[in-house]
């Protein structure tokens, strides 16, 4: 069973402003285990430096491989790369692996030069994407998503892709995080607590992990950085007597608002008969849609509460 909760009540991580909304319940708002890949960070990924200079259809350009690209605070509309590498993080969804483009000087001309950039792993196709300079451009950039592994960079024309400008060695390394809750979070980076109430400072209020039969308590979340979601679920199982979870009990929908908060709450409670409950704290895309088996792999939080 699905049931949707709506805000009444929205603060900020650092106890903003609040605003009201209609609804029946407040909310309190502030602000996979990956499998190993075996990556060897030999020199051979070095043979290609961060940045390297060609001549594309007469025009020189420059391509600079960085963590991140960012708007370049000394010319309008020019993008600019920081940290420039040919070794990367895996960072789950979130994209991991940019190129900076530079023409030096600005494109002349009246054509439009199109380049494609290709990611390419163990001689297999993985991705690519589409660079578009037109006349007067000074910079581009790229970004992928790309997992574990040693990459092969081709940057060729995209209408004709015999013309290939440049390559590059790169290498992702392997993953440090594991499961994710969402995004690059590692699962269970979060604290929950169970609590008779959220006071307006974000304590728990009257916090226990045992609780009479029935007896209302609220469920709070504080995470180390933000959500990066609005939309959440409470989700709750019976234990079995190992401690994994068994029957599917409730679990509940809830809109946190912006996805820069990092704590969320309820506050008209939680009822529950005798037992032993696991609860888990999730970004709602993480859901067991088709089966509630349990034993979530990808979670904000979890906690276990004793009803008497």
């Amino acid at each position: 069973m699905i049931r949707n909760i709506t805000m009444l009540l929205l603060a900020t991580s650092l106890g903003g402003a609040q605003i009201k909304l209609p609804g029946n319940l407040t909310n309190k708002l502030p602000g996979k285990t990956a499998a190993k890949t075996e990556v060897k960070t030999d020199a051979t990924a070095a043979a290609f430096t961060p940045n390297q200079k060609v001549t594309v259809d007469g025009q020189s350009v420059e391509l600079t491989l960085c963590e991140r690209a960012a708007a370049d605070p000394k010319v309008k509309n020019d993008v600019m790369a920081v940290n420039p590498t040919t070794t990367f993080a895996s960072k789950g969804t979130v994209t991991n692996v940019f190129g900076v483009f530079r023409f030096d000087p600005p494109l002349t001309g009246t054509t439009k030069h199109t380049l494609k950039v290709i990611a390419n792993k163990g001689g297999s196709f993985e991705d690519d994407r589409d660079i578009t300079f037109t006349t007067g451009g000074r910079t581009g950039a790229f970004g992928m998503t790309l997992k574990p592994g040693r990459y092969e960079l081709q940057i060729v024309n995209k209408f004709d892709q015999a013309k290939l400008y440049m390559k590059a060695s790169i290498v992702v390394s392997e993953d440090t995080v594991g499961a994710r809750a969402t995004d690059n979070m590692k699962s269970g980076a979060g604290k929950l607590m169970f609590c008779k109430e959220v006071d307006d400072n974000w304590k728990c209020v009257g916090e226990a992990t045992k609780w009479k039969a029935n007896q209302p308590f609220n469920t709070f979340v504080e995470l180390p950085t933000p959500a990066g979601v609005t939309l959440t679920r409470w989700v709750i199982h019976k234990q079995k007597s190992d401690g994994t979870d068994g029957a599917f009990v409730d679990e509940q929908m809830q809109n946190i608002g912006e996805t820069r908060f990092r704590k969320w709450a309820t506050t008209e409670g939680w009822r529950l008969p005798a037992g032993v409950y696991t609860i888990y704290s999730i970004a709602s895309q993480q859901a067991q849609t088709t089966e509630h088996s349990g034993n979530l792999k990808n979670y904000f939080a979890k906690a276990t509460v004793t009803i008497q």
